[in-house]
């Protein structure tokens, strides 16, 4: 770890756990604030830095306008899954509202927590009167993507209504699926909680499933920590007995001890450097790179080529999540094949082109390179 992720990670350590924090004679305060936009993270840094003398003016002033930022946004998504909950109770819809909308009230302060948008857990047979909540409430519905709703509310925030824990399309944590299963019982008839183990396991697949897809930021580990402050606590044997069923309980080991690592009291002990780099490379989203590498090294084959195949023909539970129209009509499979084509033709023209150049580069010893590291990491590949 370099001296510019070193002084990051000190700083988020300093915020979530309320301490003090000294920079190094070696820092470069440009270089810390790009790495902080790479993970999304200027919001957080805010909190240690703000009223400091010895942070330069530039730095300073970025860090103010993300912190009012995400004050705002904050209290925009605040107010909508406020209404959009209170509709969905009126509607007698059940929905459980998921990870980071709830996760920041364990921050010390929640603006810390920015989100790009809002999740819901809720059932496909409700789709019909949520777009009819949506519509009423002002919202737009603008995508379909692998099962789930997307809609646009004013002022352009998105909401997602997903009718599974974890995209049916990830390559790991899909056992945790559909996700009912870990309701509270406790819970009202419509708006309802996941139980504290149903909450931490979908923090740790959705984490998997990014982290599978091409990579997952600095924010998604702290997340775990930051999650430690909650009480209740889930129940350890519970947790670790559906990770081990969904092939997942070495990957959760080490991310978690990547955790406590980085943000514990003895992060100078950590010393997994191949996976520190992994996410620190990844920024907040992942890498085309790591994706056209993770997606060629589990799927059946052993080039780029295969990984283009992959994207290109989804299989057809993805199909039938994205367009239900395929349901029960295999025939109606390469019409959804070539709408989908269409779709992505129009709106990721660039990323596609990107796609294919970079899997064209990549050889059989690659595949076998990614495919090593990623079981390092405990993920599982053919």
């Amino acid at each position: 770890m370099n001296d510019t992720a070193r002084a990051l990670i000190g700083l988020l350590r300093a915020a979530v756990n309320e301490e003090t924090w000294q920079p190094s004679p070696k820092l470069v305060w440009g270089k810390l604030l790009k790495l902080a936009r790479y993970h999304h993270l200027e919001p957080i840094l805010y909190y240690p830095l703000r009223g400091r003398q010895d942070v330069p003016e530039e730095v300073r002033k970025a860090l103010e306008d993300a912190h009012q930022l995400a004050v705002f946004r904050d209290v925009q998504q605040d107010h909508i899954a406020q209404i959009v909950g209170d509709a969905l109770v009126e509607a007698k819809v059940p929905h459980i509202l998921l990870r980071g909308a709830l996760l920041k009230h364990d921050y010390p302060f929640p603006d810390m927590r920015l989100m790009s948008d809002l999740d819901y857990l809720v059932r496909t047979d409700d789709y019909p009167m949520i777009r009819q909540v949506a519509k009423e409430l002002g919202a737009h519905h603008y995508a379909t993507d692998g099962g789930h709703f997307s809609f646009l509310f004013p002022p352009g925030l998105v909401v997602e209504f997903h009718p599974n824990l974890i995209h049916v399309a990830s390559p790991v944590g899909t056992g945790i699926n559909p996700g009912w299963q870990y309701v509270r019982s406790d819970s009202g008839p419509y708006r309802q909680e996941l139980t504290e183990e149903g909450f931490y396991l979908n923090m740790l697949c959705h984490l998997a499933y990014h982290f599978a897809e091409g990579g997952t930021g600095v924010r998604s580990v702290l997340d775990l920590w930051v999650y430690r402050r909650h009480q209740p606590q889930p129940d350890r044997e519970i947790v670790c007995r559906e990770l081990e069923r969904a092939g997942m309980l070495e990957f959760a080991k080490q991310i978690e001890d990547l955790a406590q690592g980085w943000f514990g009291p003895s992060s100078d002990s950590y010393k997994n450097r191949e996976l520190e780099r992994y996410i620190l490379d990844s920024g907040t989203y992942g890498t085309t790179q790591q994706a056209v590498l993770n997606t060629a090294s589990f799927s059946s084959g052993e080039s780029g080529a295969s990984a283009l195949f992959r994207q290109a023909f989804r299989p057809r539970g993805d199909l039938e999540n994205r367009f239900p129209w395929v349901r029960g009509r295999a025939w109606l499979l390469p019409v959804a094949w070539c709408a989908r084509a269409v779709r992505a033709a129009v709106l990721h023209r660039g990323h596609i082109w990107r796609w294919g150049k970079l899997s064209a580069r990549v050889t059989k010893e690659d595949v076998a390179a990614q495919r090593a590291l990623l079981k390092r990491f405990g993920l599982h590949v053919r």
